[in-house]
């Protein structure tokens, strides 16, 4: 491309000295011009060339002043093809004119004075810019050049391409989903866009949709449960999966399954974008299976009655002697014929289950009465494998008693010592005990065979899961009893866990509230099984396992770490109330890892017990001991340990207190009143608070209502959805509403905190002031 001027001669015409002077005057020696660095300021004169050339300018095309100065036009560094495209575009025609003349057409013009251009640098690489372009007078009002503004905009320009791309991606996934996508006002419920998946199956056109709410669409009957998903919503920003019905154009209904989360849009509207999936045709084929396997069980029960019967007559010899091949024949035929039977029996009992079509007879039974009734079950099997079955019932009253259906029971326990039976050696013991809690009862079967592998405890409960097992004859069966058994409890308030150490057995438990007088202690009450977390820190499998039975009897749920690794891992996933500690592991120090524990967000409060198998300074020892800290040398009888937890933890006698308090100083302050009384736990903010209620029990809250993220008042209703009707006392320096006070035992003013005897207050409170 050659520089011409508006004449189209090549070169450099002559120019008036007065009008260089005025351009030089104006722009050359301007201060402002020079400061703008990030801007680009080229002046030119009436023919195109460059008379000025900031340092902005330098920065952006990489040429310098003297290279450009009075020696090119800006056609230099623009695209020829570019500017006849404007040309075009101006409706100007080039014939008798140079490109020069179409910048002096743009700076005459408002319209296109103004716009995006692509420059090309010295080093040919092409940027984009905003480009304001102007005619340069003198003061006779005469045209004596023109000015040139640009800023670089391709950073902007390729982040606006990504984020329309990215736009339009999403927007592809939002369209095309197979599933649909919905976003509502979190306030009105209004759907404000939906594809297409979400409208389809209600039978209304998209602008029908998006006038109604998906109160609209819900029937009454399950308004009590969205009420309790949107305030799940407003306490941690997420609900679901949650399963309803939606109530098409029609009348008619179909099932959905949701899950959502809570946004924040940039006008602050808070906005809740949901998965809706249509779900009818997945129930149409839970219901074909379940009457499938309903029908293929009666149909197979029928015959299969005939063929055990039948085989049964004929081993009792009624038909004539047999031979001891035939006998051997007819034996594999019965055994497998009560194999098949006991597999469409586990079928059958799950597919209830499942469906919720399963009756249970609760009633009150005698807690010793049907254990010692599921061992006797279970004797002829032990007899076979040469296996004894202990029943320790020492840590039980006699007249303990479950609220539990007797057959589903000894189903349950059937098929926990039919497993422990199945994976023992011959000549091993099986035992099973049962120990009392103040809510609870927690049964124990303990097995020492083989133990189960890391990579399958995760699926243990999961239906047709089995152990892999060298012995063959361990893995029959349908790899549904553990399912069933869990399915069991839980339908009579019961949880189910195991610990289990591979090489030295395991230990299944399960736990179910306690009759007191004629009222089953259930509800916030049973939320405290299993909800409290020991941590077992020990290398020596054996070992391992011995402790770990011992916090269970306890009512802890037991999670085990064989290094220090292992340990880092768990306390940064689990707030544990009690963490036992080996001082010699493979990785490392017990007593290095105690200080990660005490620095650690979750387990700072942890209670701790040493466990040593080394030399130790006695010293050493009671400087460490504390209210926090015990330590036992080995090795350790179980009433030691026992001994330890209970004095650490302080199971019967101790209330625990919650302070959520982001005051540090008042926390100690109120930490140190309490001291003795209470146990005591701070949380600073709604989030840590939310934690901690939701892996442990309280039995009374302390709450302020001034928090770094939010009002104390909004935590209300998670306490009382985690702990029940406890206690809540606000302890804060802001006034109290009616509505809010109705919820509350006590109000006290932080002000008023020196003159008041906390401690006994709170005593009053919890209704046992009489306790020391």
């Amino acid at each position: 491309m050659t520089n011409r001027d508006a004449s189209g001669e090549n070169g450099i015409p002559s120019t008036k000295n007065a009008d260089q002077t005025s351009l030089n005057i104006k722009f050359a020696h301007s201060a402002l011009v020079e400061a703008a660095s990030n801007v680009s300021m080229i002046a030119t004169d009436t023919n195109g060339y460059i008379q000025v050339f900031n340092s902005g300018a330098e920065e952006m095309l990489g040429y310098s002043r003297e290279e450009v100065c009075r020696k090119e036009t800006p056609l230099l560094f623009h695209d020829a093809d570019e500017i006849t495209a404007v040309a075009q575009e101006f409706g100007l025609s080039l014939e008798d004119k140079s490109l020069f003349d179409v910048f002096k057409f743009a700076a005459k013009s408002p319209n296109f004075g103004y716009r995006h251009w692509r420059y090309i640098r010295k080093d040919k690489q092409e940027i984009r810019v905003v480009l304001k372009l102007s005619e340069v007078r003198n003061d006779h009002n005469e045209i004596i050049g023109y000015l040139g503004v640009a800023v670089d905009v391709t950073d902007d320009l390729n982040t606006q391409k990504k984020l329309e791309l990215q736009e339009s991606r999403l927007r592809a996934l939002f369209e095309f989903s197979p599933v649909g996508i919905a976003l509502n006002d979190f306030e009105t419920g209004q759907f404000l866009d939906g594809n297409e998946k979400l409208i389809e199956p209600s039978g209304y056109t998209a602008e029908e949709f998006k006038k109604l709410s998906y109160y609209d669409l819900t029937p009454e009957e399950y308004f009590e449960s969205e009420k309790q998903m949107l305030e799940a919503l407003r306490q941690t920003g997420r609900y679901g999966p949650f399963e309803k019905e939606y109530i098409r154009k029609d009348g008619t209904r179909y099932p959905v399954l949701l899950n959502g989360i809570l946004v924040t849009d940039s006008s602050g509207n808070q906005l809740i974008w949901s998965i809706v999936e249509d779900i009818s045709e997945r129930k149409h084929v839970e219901e074909m299976k379940t009457q499938f396997i309903s029908t293929v069980s009666h149909e197979l029960r029928t015959p299969l009655t005939s063929i055990a019967g039948a085989l049964s007559l004929i081993k009792s010899g009624k038909f004539g002697e047999l031979g001891e091949k035939n006998s051997k024949m007819i034996e594999i035929a019965a055994s497998n014929s009560k194999r098949l039977t006991a597999l469409i029996n586990d079928l059958l009992d799950f597919e209830k289950l499942a469906s919720g079509n399963t009756h249970f007879n609760l009633k009150e039974h005698n807690l010793s009465e049907l254990l010692k009734s599921s061992i006797k079950n279970n004797s002829t099997y032990a007899s076979e494998k040469n296996i004894r079955i202990s029943l320790c019932l020492e840590s039980v009253q006699e007249s303990c008693a479950v609220n539990v259906d007797e057959e589903r029971f000894q189903q349950v326990m059937n098929n926990l010592l039919s497993n422990a039976l199945k994976f023992s050696p011959e000549e091993q013991v099986v035992e099973v005990e049962a120990v009392e809690h103040p809510s609870h009862v927690r049964v124990l079967v303990k097995d020492h065979g083989v133990g189960i592998d890391e990579e399958f405890k995760g699926r243990i409960f999961q239906r047709f899961q089995q152990a892999a097992t060298k012995d063959k004859n361990a893995t029959t069966g349908t790899g549904l009893g553990l399912a069933i058994t869990k399915e069991l409890l839980e339908a009579m308030h019961g949880k189910i866990s195991f610990v289990s150490v591979k090489g030295q057995g395991s230990c299944f438990y399960f736990d179910l509230p306690l009759k007191s007088g004629s009222d089953l202690i259930i509800n916030h009450e049973l939320q405290k099984v299993g909800t409290d977390f020991a941590l077992v820190i020990e290398d020596d499998l054996e070992a391992c396992e011995v402790i770990s039975e011992i916090y269970i009897r306890h009512g802890f749920d037991v999670i085990t770490a064989h290094s220090i690794a292992e340990a880092r891992t768990k306390i940064d996933e689990l707030s544990f109330s009690v963490i036992s500690l080996d001082l010699i592991l493979p990785d490392g120090e017990g007593l290095n890892f105690l200080h990660e524990i005490r620095a650690s967000r979750r387990n700072s409060q942890a209670k701790v017990i040493i466990l040593s198998g080394k030399s130790v300074d006695t010293e050493q020892i009671n400087q460490l001991k504390s209210t926090q800290l015990d330590w036992l040398i080995k090795p350790i009888e179980p009433e030691q340990l026992s001994g330890a937890i209970r004095q650490l933890i302080d199971l019967t006698e101790k209330k625990r207190i919650l302070h959520v308090e982001d005051d540090t100083d008042l926390s100690v302050v109120v930490e140190t009143i309490l001291e003795g009384s209470f146990e005591y736990r701070n949380a600073i903010t709604l989030k840590d608070a939310r934690i901690l209620l939701r892996n442990h029990r309280f039995d009374l809250i302390l709450l302020d209502l001034a928090l770094p993220d939010g009002c104390g008042a909004d935590l209300i209703p998670y306490i009382e959805s985690t702990q029940g009707g406890i206690p809540i006392v606000v302890l804060s320096g802001q006034n109290v509403n009616e509505t809010i006070r109705k919820r509350l035992a006590d109000v006290l003013i932080k002000t008023d905190l020196l003159s008041i005897e906390l401690d006994e207050k709170l005593r009053r409170v919890l209704g046992f002031q009489g306790v020391k």
